[in-house]
């Protein structure tokens, strides 16, 4: 039996992230300001390396994910694998050629958020943002130069119908330009 309300509970655990590497900053700081010696030097690391985390767990935390979607969607060595019931893709993201997030008024039973994937191998890859897994394509588009996440987290805060443009390939950039992660 918990002695939290069902709502406390899921804005603990939204926010838990952010509030872990917030205090692992506080103690690199702490340490930073009062040890001295190593303890100094390896507070000033943890301080720095905390605020690096806690700025990306920030970043993150303003994507706002929609509540339902269907599907399932796997990432594993630079490939995106969506499964769905009626239809499903893979696609190498070495292929990818644009990824857009298009948004629709809120309807009652469907999603309002879809990633689209354009890629060379076939007709565009649309996922549900709600659906099982979607939040590893934020971790997914690190590995393309020049990603734009103020663009995710307008496209994850619209209400009206819209599309952004996450990232394009450069029309002189060759697929071997891409980062390996």
């Amino acid at each position: 039996m918990s002695f939290l309300r069902p709502e406390a509970v899921a804005f603990l655990r939204r926010w838990q992230g952010v509030a872990l590497r917030a205090g692992l900053t506080g103690l690199g700081l702490y340490w930073a300001l009062w040890q001295s010696g190593a303890l100094l030097l390896f507070g000033v690391a943890l301080a720095v390396l905390g605020t690096t985390l806690l700025v990306q767990a920030i970043t993150k935390m303003r994507i706002r994910q929609p509540e339902s979607g269907v599907g399932l969607v796997e990432i594993s060595e630079r490939q995106l694998t969506y499964f769905h019931p009626r239809q499903g893709a893979v696609v190498s993201l070495d292929a990818v050629e644009r990824v857009e997030i298009r948004t629709i008024p809120n309807g009652t039973d469907l999603p309002d958020l879809f990633w689209v994937l354009h890629h060379d191998e076939g007709p565009p890859v649309i996922v549900p943002g709600g659906a099982q897994g979607a939040e590893r394509l934020v971790d997914a588009i690190v590995a393309f130069p020049r990603a734009d996440y103020g663009q995710v987290i307008a496209a994850s805060q619209a209400r009206a119908k819209a599309v952004f443009v996450i990232w394009s390939r450069d029309p002189d950039t060759p697929r071997s330009a891409l980062p390996r992660r």
